[in-house]
């Protein structure tokens, strides 16, 4: 089929409200039962296995099998990225019509397995700074060298002579910030290890994060980052 046919069945998939809202409510990486998509998306259970069907088909989400029950993901990483993106093109929402939710997304968020919105550019932009992330065009890669003080600081990673160089982070545009945060493998290395350390913790509810008192000391003790 020639790409400009598969570019517009692509697009036709998200181009439904209610499968696009099916699609915002995994991205964060979590997999979710027809039901729960369901009831999140405000649609019959019947309405959404046939938009979870097409998007499967696809290659939008993929699917699991857990006895008789199945949950929906996105894909992979690339497909995360690339709905970032997307989103990323759309018009800057005006002040007066974002809402609390919308407010806590654009300041500290989950992209699929990796830190967005304000934090996770904020962050990105101050590893490049301290030359912890090595900006390689289209994407960054870990410096070895700074492997030692990451550990330093708590996070279980490799022994910095021994790191993979080809350890890599997608460079992600951010869809509220318009500016690239780190993804792919890395951004998700390193977003666990947040996570683990308890500097943030996700919400129930929505994909926005936490900054518990300990993640801010030391977000501003090791990267001048006040939030």
């Amino acid at each position: 089929m020639e790409d400009y046919y598969r570019l517009a069945e692509f697009a036709a998939l998200l181009g439904e409200p209610q499968r696009a809202r099916i699609v915002v409510a995994l991205m964060d990486g979590t997999a979710l039962p027809a039901g729960e998509l369901a009831r999140q998306s405000g649609i019959a259970a019947s309405t959404a296995s046939g938009h979870l069907a097409l998007l499967v088909s696809g290659g939008i989400l993929s699917v699991e099998r857990h006895g008789r029950h199945r949950y929906y993901r996105i894909s992979d990483h690339n497909i995360a990225a690339a709905l970032e993106s997307l989103a990323a093109m759309l018009p800057p929402q005006k002040a007066k019509y974002r809402s609390d939710a919308r407010m806590r997304l654009a300041s500290a968020r989950t992209c699929y397995d990796h830190l967005a919105g304000d934090l996770g550019v904020r962050w990105t932009e101050a590893l490049l700074a301290r030359g912890v992330l090595l900006d390689k065009g289209l994407h960054y890669q870990l410096n070895p060298q700074k492997v030692a003080a990451l550990r330093a600081m708590g996070f279980e990673l490799q022994d910095p002579h021994r790191v993979d160089a080809a350890l890599l982070g997608k460079k992600c545009l951010d869809c509220t910030q318009r500016r690239h945060h780190v993804g792919g493998v890395l951004g998700a290395l390193l977003a666990r290890e947040l996570f683990r350390m308890e500097w943030v913790r996700r919400t129930r509810g929505d994909r926005s994060l936490r900054v518990m008192p300990r993640g801010r000391a030391q977000f501003q003790r090791h990267f001048a980052l006040s939030l």
